[in-house]
């Protein structure tokens, strides 16, 4: 049994009953975009910050994104501001936010 050893990923082209090509697309990788949906029970989660100074080593992307997080704002919030999913969980791990269900309504 052979393994495939491609692993990147091609345009994904679109073609018609004959063969014509009728769109290419980039490929997506193993792990597209999620949508951000506003429904969804983590997404409502209330972010408050833990840490008085920024745990992150300075001048780095996650030391960018550490300062984007703001006192009660919603994990949504945060996410739509240039945040990462990664990125809460971790800080939410280790102590650095605090995570509080939303309040139902």
């Amino acid at each position: 049994m052979s393994k495939n050893t491609n692993t990147k990923a091609g345009p994904v082209t679109t073609k018609d009953a004959k063969g014509n090509v009728i769109k290419t697309e980039a490929a997506k990788g193993k792990r597209g975009k999620r949508e951000l949906d506003p429904n969804d029970p983590f997404m409502r989660q209330t972010i408050h910050v833990e840490r008085l100074e920024n745990p992150k080593r300075k001048g780095s992307k996650a030391a960018k994104r550490f300062a984007l997080y703001k006192n009660g704002m919603t994990v949504l919030q945060y996410l739509q501001a240039g945040g990462t999913r990664g990125d809460v969980n971790w800080d939410s791990q280790h102590e650095h936010i605090k995570l509080t269900a939303a309040k139902k309504s």
